[in-house]
């Protein structure tokens, strides 16, 4: 369809509200296409306004409730929305229908650290980085133990992913705002390092 191609132009441009203009038509005449429908969804989750994509990957799901992809999609409005229990419930769908996708694993580790299950969401974490070996995944680990109290472990994994990733100046900073952490109370009346 040459009217995909055009919305596909557009939003690849980053022109989201053109893209939703002509979207919008189109899904007025088609109801059920679930590519234009997609796409809609994305606009609005680009132009950070995801409680206005959810109805459209709702819509996508009905047509299509085999897609991990828009289970994703629409569990990431929810955790913009900071309703990370229902981010973490479309999240648990796509992974049972995509088990080897990694970032789904960080994502659900995420909204447990939200939730307040520190400890599970360090795990969840934990299992993404070692299927993905990501430098992202592996400084928000380091963040996810210092937010936890295990300044220890934050360091090592600052270190860890500074060796692995030697290209990438954020965990030499990283590494650098951990040193400047007191480790103990009597680490508290100093100053921090420089």
């Amino acid at each position: 369809m040459k009217e995909m191609e055009k919305f596909v132009r557009l939003y690849r441009e980053k022109k989201y509200e053109q893209c939703l203009v002509a979207l919008r038509a189109f899904i007025a005449k088609y109801p059920n296409e679930t590519s234009a429908l997609g796409y809609a969804g994305l606009c609005y989750l680009d132009l950070e306004r995801s409680s206005e994509a959810v109805p459209y990957f709702d819509r996508c799901l009905e047509e299509k409730a085999g897609s991990n992809h828009f289970w994703v999609l629409r569990g990431d409005c929810y955790y913009d929305q900071g309703d990370f229990a229902q981010a973490m419930h479309d999240y648990s769908i796509s992974l049972a229908l995509e088990p080897e996708n990694w970032a789904v694993y960080d994502k659900i580790g995420h909204c447990h650290h939200f939730l307040g299950q520190g400890e599970r969401g360090i795990a969840w974490v934990e299992y993404a980085f070692e299927r993905g070996r990501q430098p992202d995944t592996m400084l928000i680990l380091s963040m996810l133990f210092e937010e936890n109290g295990r300044l220890d472990e934050a360091l090592a994994r600052a270190r860890a992913g500074a060796r692995e990733f030697p290209h990438d100046k954020r965990f030499r900073e990283r590494l650098q705002e951990l040193k400047r952490i007191p480790r103990s109370r009597e680490d508290s009346k100093r100053k921090p390092e420089k």
